[in-house]
C-alpha cells in the first residue's frame, strides 16, 4: 500500500486525528507539485539537446567576451549558467520512456540532472565568487563521476539502453570538466584572466591614517 493509501486509511479510523490530516493534506500538494514538474519537463524532454547545444555556444562566447573585459558580460554568464541550471534541474522528473529502464536507471537519471543543475550552480558561484562555490562544484562534480562509473556498468549489462546515449556522457565530463578546472585553477589566475573580480579589501584604520598623511 503506498504512503497516501496508508495515511487516507487511518485518517478514517481517526477522522478527527489533525495529525492525519496535516500529512494527509501535506501528501496531497507534494503529488500536485510532482504532477506540474512532469508536467513542464515533458514539454522541455524534446527540446533540451537543441536549448544545450546554443547555450553552450553562447556560454563559450561570453567566456571569451569576460576574458576580453566585455561590459556585461558577467551578467549574461548569470543568465545563461542560471537557464541551464533550471533546464537540468526539470529535466530530473522527466519520465523515462526506455521499457528496459528500471529503478537503478531512473535513481541514475534523476541523479545526473541534479548533480549537472549543482555543478553549474558551482560554476556560476566561482565566477561571481559567491560563498560555497567550490562545495556545490566538488559535490557535483564527483556525484557526476561516480554516475558515469555506475552507468558504464549498467551498459555493459544492458546495452540495449537508450537512455544513457553518448550526449549524456558527452554533458558529464562538459560539467564536471569546466567545474574541477575552475576548481583547482588558483585565483590570481582567474583573476587575471579576468574570469573573476578581484575583491577589493576594506579600508582600516591604519590605511586611512597612511592616506591621510
Amino acid at each position: 500500500m503506498s504512503l497516501h493509501g496508508l495515511i487516507h486509511k487511518k485518517s478514517d479510523y481517526f477522522p478527527n486525528s489533525h495529525i492525519f490530516k496535516q500529512l494527509k493534506k501535506t501528501i496531497m500538494i507534494q503529488n500536485k507539485q510532482n504532477e506540474a514538474l512532469i508536467k513542464v519537463s515533458k514539454w522541455i524532454s524534446p527540446r533540451i539537446d537543441k536549448y544545450e547545444t546554443i547555450l553552450v555556444l553562447i556560454f563559450l562566447g561570453v567566456l571569451i567576451l569576460k576574458v576580453s573585459g566585455v561590459f556585461l558580460s558577467g551578467i549574461l554568464l548569470t543568465l545563461i549558467l542560471s537557464t541551464m541550471a533550471v533546464l537540468y534541474y526539470f529535466m530530473a522528473f522527466a519520465v523515462l520512456e526506455d521499457e528496459q529502464a528500471g529503478g537503478i536507471e531512473n535513481f541514475i537519471h534523476k541523479l545526473i540532472y541534479f548533480a549537472s543543475s549543482v555543478g553549474m550552480i558551482g560554476i556560476l558561484s566561482k565566477l561571481q565568487r559567491w560563498p560555497n562555490s567550490n562545495l556545490m562544484i566538488m559535490c557535483g562534480s564527483i556525484t557526476l563521476a561516480i554516475s558515469l562509473l555506475i552507468i558504464m556498468f549498467v551498459k555493459s549489462k544492458k546495452p540495449e539502453l537508450k537512455i544513457f546515449p553518448p550526449r549524456t556522457m558527452l554533458r558529464i565530463l562538459f560539467i564536471a570538466a569546466v567545474g574541477l578546472l575552475l576548481n583547482f585553477t588558483p585565483k590570481e589566475n582567474l583573476i587575471k584572466l579576468n574570469l573573476m573580480k578581484e575583491m577589493k579589501m576594506p579600508a582600516t584604520e591604519d590605511t586611512v591614517k597612511h592616506f591621510h598623511k
